[in-house]
């Protein structure tokens, strides 16, 4: 049954009580526009859906229905109901919310949004050895100092041609025939079965959500997300032998985009990564200061890295506190960055982590370039 008003918006209330039954804590549901309402700009929607919460939120009593935030998706904006109260009080929420879309002069429905089935990039790979990438893309602007990087204040602050060329090459560069393809804009997820995936990837970018896609395959899955503050990271996996091609893959990533850089490298570890974060999940464990101290100071990252590591992009000023690097292969690039990489990769790769000796020895010769207290200090942290 539904309950709305006219050619207006209808909340889905039997669908609703059914999904709290599942989960009385928590909600998320996805308005979704009349078929005339859906060739309006999402932005219009998400703007309409954002002002219809904050009504909603503040016709509900304190402590009894809230919702948080409003997140896109593509089938149109999805709230997150993360407060649940009695059904009369939800139900009053509810018809807030939707009335106050129909004011705006919306129609469509609200329901709970899709949920997609568990990928098995999640499920039962524990054995597989994943490296990731992780890549730090040159920014319009200059992060606030103490900016936490995926968490701050939104914005991805990479220009709008590199964000473009970005998003279509990870959705080439991921792409895995006969794969399952699930899509993250913001904190909602869905499969997606369009051919403009890439252009949903912009879309999230550019209006400052964070945004990713994830291939999965029963033998093989790749993943890439985009975060605040030009933040990138992707992984591979796969139960095949050959980490050489796995490593390869990742390595062709990071130098077709070598030129717009702060920093890149290539890190291993057992867990899926989505943002920076996934430094702390990665081995070794990082040797001077916190995955949180590395994203708190986004804007040294073009001077000092995290961590010594098998492969990297680094920029001039990462090299200029350095001596010589006799174990390292260092090709100079177009646009001011270098490829420095390990003679010997298999130490880094080829085994669940690197060896330990191998990463003394380099975080030896990159000390200079590591990211230290001290350094945090001197910049004014």
């Amino acid at each position: 049954m539904s309950e709305g008003n006219g050619s207006g918006v209808a909340a889905e209330l039997s669908d609703i009580n059914r999904r709290l039954q599942h989960n009385a804590d928590a909600l998320q549901l996805l308005f979704r526009g009349a078929e005339a309402d859906r060739r309006r700009p999402l932005t219009d929607a998400m703007a309409a859906a954002e002002a219809a919460m904050t009504h909603a939120n503040d016709s509900a009593s304190p402590d009894t229905v809230w919702a948080e935030s409003v997140e896109p998706s593509p089938d149109g904006p999805v709230v997150f109901l993360d407060l649940i109260g009695t059904p009369e009080q939800n139900r009053s929420w509810l018809s807030a919310f939707t009335e106050e879309l129909t004011r705006a002069g919306w129609s469509g429905t609200l329901a709970p949004a899709p949920i997609p089935p568990p990928s098995e990039w999640v499920s039962g790979l524990d054995t597989a050895i994943r490296p990731a990438g992780y890549l730090a893309f040159r920014m319009n602007e200059e992060p606030p100092p103490g900016t936490v990087g995926r968490w701050g204040p939104p914005r991805w602050t990479v220009d709008a041609g590199t964000t473009t060329a970005l998003c279509r090459y990870l959705v080439g560069w991921a792409a895995l025939p006969g794969a399952t393809v699930q899509l993250t804009m913001g904190r909602s997820r869905s499969e997606f079965s369009g051919d403009d995936v890439a252009e949903h990837l912009v879309w999230a970018a550019e209006h400052n959500h964070t945004a990713g896609v994830a291939y999965t395959a029963p033998a093989a899955a790749r993943l890439a997300d985009l975060g605040a503050w030009g933040q990138v990271t992707c992984q591979v996996r796969d139960d095949g032998p050959d980490w050489r091609a796995r490593v390869e893959h990742l390595r062709e990533l990071l130098l077709e985009f070598a030129n717009q850089l702060d920093v890149a490298f290539l890190r291993t570890g057992r867990y899926p990564v989505t943002s920076w974060t996934g430094l702390a999940g990665a081995v070794p464990a990082l040797p001077h200061v916190s995955e949180a101290k590395v994203n708190r100071y986004r804007r040294l990252w073009d001077q000092y890295v995290p961590d010594a590591h098998g492969i990297q992009i680094l920029t001039a000023a990462h090299l200029s506190r350095l001596g010589p690097l006799p174990d390292w292969e260092v090709r100079p690039l177009t646009g001011g960055g270098h490829l420095v990489q390990a003679r010997d990769l298999e130490p880094w790769f080829a085994a669940a982590e690197p060896d330990p000796e191998v990463v003394a020895a380099a975080r030896a010769d990159f000390a200079g370039a590591l990211l230290t207290p001290e350094v945090i200090s001197a910049a004014g942290g």
